[in-house]
């Protein structure tokens, strides 16, 4: 039981007393308020939610519509929290931002906007994390990897500019993109590329695994830098070949930073009007200026001359994208005279700008 005050719907305001200790306010003798013997309060039930160590406020209301609390200011709507069926929600009713505070202290606010921010009262991102005057924090952690400062994982931002992403456990990071596994950080070190990497802002090669370089180098001063790689096929021709013809004349290539490794196939089979000295043009890159750098060939393979001698070195001048066949003392250029119709092979590195 309980003493109650009723606004009935006949005779007016009617009150009851009994000595359990209740307060109840009804409305047209349905409970509206009530007080229990522990200053437990209930809106809309006759019953609060008793507690032993909490004075408890019980909102109930039927399931259709649930419990709401609304907050205004002169009679302007400015907070309201309510329960449903499904949810349970704090919602702002202009467009002012909803603040939380510890030790009346601001630590969050999520904007009319939708942005929330921790530690800062002005978030520009969906959800801003600083500091303050100290580093900003971002902690990811679990049961197994602990959950106290120094463990899981973290993003850190330090008032010097510094950003760290740092795994606390003995275990690697990964990085994915379109759900696929991209990159691997071992916990014992180094950087492992499940297919391809690039530099110097190129576009990852699709095939294979390796180091993509760009189609047009980009130059380092470093000399510990390298800077370039590529592999490709060029076409070798004679210089004067006139009606002459190749039965092959075909090259390869390897660029590795400022060197060049060459391999080259040329096969005469019709002298034709073929004169002048034996000059080998067509090479994918230029030679550099510097007199010590001039290359000769140490892997020359001839056959089936059908002159005079037999050409034995590959000679490169500076600054230059053709070679001369030369004596082994290379002094002597050879010739198509010298030459006529055989076929020879040679290997040759030089460097290049």
């Amino acid at each position: 039981m309980a003493s109650i005050i009723n606004a009935a719907t006949s005779g007016g305001l009617i009150s009851t007393a009994d000595t359990s200790g209740i307060l109840q306010l009804q409305t047209a003798s349905t409970a509206a308020v009530t007080v229990d013997a522990s200053q437990n309060v209930g809106i809309g039930t006759a019953s609060p939610t008793a507690s032993s160590s909490h004075k408890t406020l019980t909102l109930n209301a039927p399931a259709t519509f649930g419990s709401l609390i609304d907050f205004k200011t002169n009679e302007t709507l400015n907070l309201r929290f309510f329960v449903n069926g499904t949810n349970s929600v704090i919602s702002t009713k202009t467009a002012t931002p909803l603040v939380f505070e510890t030790n009346d202290i601001e630590r969050m606010r999520i904007l009319s906007s939708g942005e929330v921010g921790i530690g800062t009262t002005a978030p520009a991102r969906n959800l801003a994390v600083s500091g303050g005057a100290s580093e900003g924090v971002v902690q990811i952690t679990n049961t197994t990897s602990g959950v106290s400062g120094g463990n899981g994982f973290e993003l850190i931002h330090f008032t010097n500019g510094q950003t760290q992403l740092i795994n606390r456990r003995n275990n690697l990071m990964s990085f994915y993109s379109n759900n696929t596994e991209r990159m691997v950080l071992p916990a014992a070190g180094g950087v492992q590329a499940v297919t391809t990497i690039s530099v110097g802002n190129a576009t990852p090669s699709a095939s294979g695994a390796g180091i993509t370089f760009p189609a047009t180098q980009s130059a380092s001063s470093d000399a510990n830098t390298l800077d370039d790689y590529e592999e490709g096929t060029w076409t070798p021709t004679l210089a004067n070949i006139g009606t002459g013809t190749y039965a092959t004349n075909t090259g390869t290539y390897t660029k590795i930073g400022n060197r060049v490794y060459l391999s080259v196939i040329l096969d005469i089979n019709t002298v034709g009007t073929a004169s002048g000295n034996l000059q080998i043009n067509g090479f994918p890159f230029t030679t550099v200026s510097a007199e010590p750098n001039r290359s000769v060939s140490g892997n020359l393979l001839c056959g089936a001359w059908s002159s005079d001698g037999t050409p034995n070195i590959v000679f490169m001048s500076s600054n230059a994208t053709a070679a001369t066949i030369q004596d082994n003392q290379g002094n002597t250029v050879r010739t198509h005279a010298n030459m006529g119709t055989g076929s020879f092979r040679f290997d040759i590195s030089y460097q290049t700008a």
